[in-house]
């Protein structure tokens, strides 16, 4: 399988490094590889498939999940039993559908996803728990213009009886997710889960998810390479890019911190993050760099510098990436640029 078809069963996160796992992993070494951010597990699961034990890492819940679902489990798949077992009558407070309509979701699409949590809730088994709940948030980010939340204007027209307006003006990929949006959830989790499924691999090796600070998880793991990729410092936080996301996963409205990446103090949590990580023998660390983008100024030659206080034997690779264009912000990303740091004991 190819590394793009592997990916497909994964979230589409917003600085995912789907195009950039394979350049990334081809400077690990070692048997034991540490995503620190696993985020949507692009790397994670790359590295499963290619034979290194995975241990993985993200405060978040919605990392959490998918870390449970394809780096954990090696045997688990979904079955279309399961998928129908979603659409079971379940009793629930349909928080979805009173919190998120129909700015977000339409009624019944809210509807069905409240129902489906609900079901999920009564599942025993962690690893296909945790299937389902991807799959759901495969699907919510699926069914979305951009994988984000910030268009409501399309769901609110479904809603409303007003989207054959849209319709008629709109892109073919607007229009192909506003049919998606109105059609029946079952076929469209059906090919997401044949998506997940391939993905699921068993090497034979023991891979483990966590769910911790980034701090105290490097504390306490041991492996041969760790990868990090913490947010942009120029960057929107993810906290707040996802917040809707987040809430639905936990069953009620929540607003998580902002991530130490993200703050004006960041330069102190990467000397805390290296500091937390000097038994492990190579760092590799992922740096993102937008020359127009407003917030924080980091780019890979500071963090270069920052890093070789602690590891004097560090380098600094740019990859040639272009970004893709950022439609909902009117701007075309092509001038920003990826950077790895390696860091050597």
């Amino acid at each position: 399988m190819s590394n793009l078809k592997l990916f497909n069963g994964l979230a589409s996160y917003i600085g995912g490094k789907r195009l950039l796992a394979q350049k990334i992993l081809d400077y690990a070494e070692g048997d034991v590889l540490i995503d620190a951010f696993a985020g949507a597990c692009s790397v994670s699961l790359l590295a499963k498939h290619r034979g290194f034990e995975v241990i993985s890492n993200d405060i978040s819940q919605r990392s959490y999940v998918s870390q449970l679902a394809l780096i954990e489990n090696s045997t688990e798949k979904i079955s279309e039993d399961d998928i129908a077992r979603l659409f079971i009558p379940m009793q629930n407070d349909g928080f979805i559908e009173k919190t998120y309509c129909p700015k977000f979701f339409t009624r019944e699409g809210a509807k069905f996803l409240d129902n489906a949590f609900a079901v999920i809730q009564t599942i025993e088994n962690v690893y296909k728990k945790a299937l389902l709940q991807h799959l759901l948030s495969v699907y919510i980010l699926h069914i979305r213009s951009f994988s984000r939340f910030g268009l409501v204007k399309d769901t609110q027209s479904i809603e409303n009886g007003t989207s054959g307006e849209i319709l008629e003006i709109a892109t073919r990929s607007r229009v192909n997710k506003m049919l998606q949006t109105m059609a029946h959830p079952f076929v469209i989790l059906q090919e997401i889960a044949k998506d997940i499924n391939r993905a699921i691999v068993n090497t034979g090796k023991k891979c483990k998810a966590n769910n911790l600070d980034v701090f105290e998880f490097l504390k306490q793991v041991q492996g041969s390479t760790l990868y990090s990729d913490p947010p942009y410092s120029s960057s929107a936080s993810y906290e707040s890019t996802y917040e809707i996301w987040d809430s639905v996963l936990a069953g009620k409205e929540i607003k998580l911190p902002i991530s130490a990446f993200n703050r004006k103090d960041v330069e102190q949590s990467f000397h805390q993050m290296f500091e937390s990580a000097q038994h492990i023998p190579l760092w590799l660390t992922s740096m993102g760099k937008n020359p127009d983008g407003k917030g924080i100024s980091f780019d890979g030659e500071e963090l270069l510098t920052l890093v070789k206080e602690h590891r004097p034997n560090s380098t600094l690779v740019k990859f040639n990436h272009r970004w893709s264009i950022n439609t909902m912000a009117g701007k075309d990303q092509k001038e920003n640029i990826e950077y790895l740091l390696i860091s050597k004991k």
